[in-house]
């Protein structure tokens, strides 16, 4: 079918059907908004964001009703920049309890493209947020990385008894990080709350990485970080899998719990990580 590029800046609500690929051009904004907001995307069809463009779902729900699976936005930055120009690189903004649901790979940035998620929710998909090789880094040092713009806070990634499992792909993992640098994972939540244990791979990952620097911490909502969220990992097969072929690329992981994995934490071909204030209560 032939995409449905959006030509000028709009907002949805109400009940939306989509059967076919959507386009956002540069200069133009998508905004879904409202909490019974429902976007119902056919099989195999994509949101695009490109360069300039932007999407904003604001507690709006993005789904396949059907029992299938749509694949997910993907969006685009602007390639390798000295410096860091964010005003030109593609955006999502999923805010105030918004949902990505039901596809094969939930939000994916490519070439810089910018996800900023705040308190909202992707839950039953194969991958829910990807992030693919992109390294910007400082004019005046330039061997040293600036950290991506992308960073998701006090969100729930979750696998539950609805995940459409028929004619559909097992989830895989919660996130997965490929060659970027400095993403943020604060106070966030990966679960899977299915009853499945055997074989135990079917339970997925929580974050997957390679080559990849990344941030996981508890969310401070005051100064002085008085009830603050941690992130936590539960019910999975490995809480985070991080490896990497250069040993000089590291991870920081600190104030998050681990609960009922197979594996915590797994640390592959790196020197100084930090691996702090977590806890673990094992199977």
């Amino acid at each position: 079918s032939v995409p449905l590029t959006i030509s000028s800046s709009t907002t949805w609500t109400g009940f939306v059907s989509v059967a076919s690929d959507i386009q956002i051009p540069s200069g133009v904004t998508l905004t879904i908004s409202g909490s019974t907001t429902v976007v119902n995307i056919s099989q195999g069809k994509r949101i695009v964001v490109n360069p300039g463009g932007k999407l904003i779902i604001n507690g709006a729900t993005l789904t396949n009703n059907c029992g299938f699976m749509w694949k997910g936005i993907e969006v685009i930055g602007s390639g390798p920049q000295v410096p860091y120009n964010t005003s030109i690189c593609g955006k999502v903004d999923i805010i105030n309890g918004a949902t990505i649901q039901n596809s094969t790979n939930g939000v994916r940035a490519v070439g810089g493209g910018i996800i900023r998620a705040t308190s909202s929710n992707f839950k039953n998909n194969v991958i829910a947020a990807q992030l693919e090789v992109y390294q910007s880094f400082n004019p005046n040092f330039p061997f040293q990385p600036l950290n991506d713009a992308s960073y998701f806070t006090n969100c729930l990634f979750e696998t539950n008894s609805s995940y459409p499992v028929t004619g559909n792909p097992l989830p895989d993992k919660f996130v997965f990080l490929n060659d970027v640098h400095g993403v943020r994972f604060f106070g966030d939540k990966f679960i899977n709350t299915t009853t499945t244990t055997s074989p135990l791979y079917y339970v997925g990952k929580g974050i997957v990485s390679f080559d990849s620097h990344f941030y996981v911490n508890w969310y401070c909502t005051n100064t002085n970080c008085t009830g603050a969220i941690p992130s936590r990992f539960e019910n999975l097969n490995y809480g985070i899998d991080a490896s990497n072929s250069n040993p000089l690329i590291t991870v920081s992981i600190n104030n998050s719990q681990f609960v009922q994995n197979n594996f915590g934490i797994a640390l592959t071909g790196m020197d100084y990580a930090t691996v702090a204030f977590n806890t673990f209560n094992v199977r």
